[in-house]
């Protein structure tokens, strides 16, 4: 899309660079050849892009912001944790209390039934 846009004269911006930093750096070319502006949101892709040709303009993570900007109202991790326990009476509502204790000889059958059964080779 950038590259028809490019070609048909309209400027193209990205709003959050893709990540080619991570994989496929080949598409560098095409963002350098292609993109009017990059906007990045990782501040160590200020330092990436460059290096490649291509100068990006920090924008900033919007959900890292969001979150700043809410965390004096946000709950406190070790409160929550005790509200979650309060609730549930046990230390995760999501979680079972303990799963069954399997006795030694049920462990021992177990691995013995484990290590007679052929093991399934792929050719």
């Amino acid at each position: 899309m950038a590259r028809w846009a490019h070609v048909h004269g309209i400027r193209t911006f990205y709003y959050i660079a893709p990540k080619v930093w991570a994989s496929r750096e080949g598409r560098l070319r095409a963002i350098r050849r292609d993109v009017d502006r990059l906007f990045v949101i990782f501040p160590f892709e200020c330092d990436y892009f460059p290096q490649h040709g291509i100068r990006p303009i920090f924008e900033g993570n919007p959900l890292v912001d969001a979150l700043e900007a809410q965390r004096a109202s946000l709950p406190r991790r070790r409160s929550s944790a005790a509200a979650m326990r309060s609730m549930s009476g046990r230390s995760s509502p999501w979680w079972p209390a303990a799963a069954p204790r399997r006795s030694a000889r049920t462990s021992r059958s177990w691995r013995a039934s484990r290590s007679a059964s052929p093991r399934s080779s792929s050719s």
